[in-house]
């Protein structure tokens, strides 16, 4: 019977052999992955569409903290644009008109007057 592999030699390779071979892989991957990312780096195109999530700070806000962060980045950017104010704490009131075409969120939570 013939002996194909020596005592010491894992899968029958020795270990000379495997360790070549395991360099020649590892420089095949890197020069593969360098040459697959290069263009993808230098690429000049745009990096979001016009109507993205940069274009929409409320939806970010609730992805990262759910409806109370969207609603106080909607009552934020209202402020920010003066159409409300705060009198005092706890308290927002209309001070100019809303945009009629503007966010969803920022219509929907627009003060209307409550009873008494």
């Amino acid at each position: 019977m013939t002996t194909l592999a020596a005592a010491g030699d894992t899968w029958g390779i020795s270990g000379p052999v495997f360790l070549v071979g395991y360099i020649a892989l590892a420089l095949a991957v890197l020069i593969a992955s360098r040459g697959v990312r290069s263009p993808i780096a230098n690429s000049n195109a745009p990096t979001g569409s016009s109507d993205g999530v940069a274009n929409r700070p409320h939806d970010v806000a609730y992805l990262n903290g759910g409806d109370e962060l969207a609603l106080l980045s909607a009552l934020t950017s209202m402020r920010v644009a003066g159409t409300i104010t705060t009198p005092s704490k706890r308290h927002v009131q209309a001070a100019g008109r809303i945009d009629p075409h503007g966010e969803p969120l920022e219509r929907r939570s627009w003060p209307r007057p409550g009873p008494g």
